[in-house]
């Protein structure tokens, strides 16, 4: 999955940080600030993730090895400070909540092969028993890999519409079920 988030203009970046860090400052050296105690105040709007750049180490003042960070940051460890961190491979992580009006997330699969000719539906019978023994659905991580990993959100997306696609599945097969048993019954009311 490409990062969509890549695609944020700095000057998005720079808004949807702003917000909580109208008294702060830039800083070449970054502000690493999960190791400071007390932290700076103000916290300081960094640039590098506490890696240092200065033109003796650099010669270009360049910071590829580290991560931009942009507004206060601290490790996961304390995600009570917002900000946002960039590595240099294009990772984004936030800290805080991330609104947007709209947001592309590229997929690797789709679950349209759920209305292939040869696609094996479960029994609901099956689906049952799955359920019991393992208390999600089948081919839905459970809630212990989520809050474990994490949550791909192209990838969540693709599984819960396969479930919905099966579920259309079940629909078509039980009112196919209804429409043979009104039939029965209308013709043994005759």
């Amino acid at each position: 999955m490409k990062n969509t988030i890549k695609t944020l203009t700095l000057a998005s970046m720079i808004a949807l940080s702003l917000t909580s860090v109208a008294q702060t400052e830039w800083s070449l050296t970054g502000n690493n600030i999960s190791n400071t105690t007390p932290p700076p105040s103000p916290p300081k709007l960094g640039t590098t993730d506490g890696k240092e750049v200065t033109a003796s180490n650099t010669k270009d003042g360049s910071n590829f090895d580290g991560a931009f960070v942009l507004a206060p940051w601290a490790s996961q460890s304390n995600s009570d400070i917002g900000g946002m961190r960039m590595e240099a491979n294009g990772d984004t992580e936030f800290h805080g909540t991330l609104r947007a009006t709209k947001m592309n997330v590229d997929v690797k699969w789709w679950a349209d092969f759920v209305f292939d000719a040869d696609y094996e539906l479960k029994s609901l019978a099956e689906v049952e028993a799955y359920i019991l023994a393992n208390k999600h659905l089948p081919n839905v991580p459970s809630e212990e890999e989520v809050l474990a990993n994490g949550l791909d959100l192209g990838e969540m997306q693709a599984i819960q519409q396969q479930k919905i696609e099966e579920l259309t599945l079940y629909i078509i097969q039980q009112q196919k079920q209804i429409d043979a048993l009104l039939q029965t019954v209308n013709q043994l009311k005759k």
